[in-house]
């Protein structure tokens, strides 16, 4: 449960991943499998996009593709 395999981040260290920076809200989408979509919605972003915003579409993409995870706490 916290030990890396394949440069796979366990979920102890997913449960670390910081949302409060762009960095951290890169490596959640890269652990739910949804990096394509979120690269989407990075370029619409722009210098006045909050982080407060950038972390409710994070948000809404887990939420979204949460099916793609093998485990997930309800």
């Amino acid at each position: 449960m916290n030990s890396e395999r394949h440069d796979v981040k366990g979920f102890r260290e997913y449960c670390m991943l910081s949302s409060c920076t762009d960095e951290g809200l890169e490596a959640i989408s890269k652990y739910n499998n949804f990096v394509t979509e979120w690269k989407q919605e990075v370029q619409l972003f722009n210098k006045d996009t909050s982080l407060a915003q950038k972390r409710f579409i994070s948000f809404k993409l887990y939420a979204k593709f949460r099916k793609k995870r093998s485990y997930h706490l309800d």
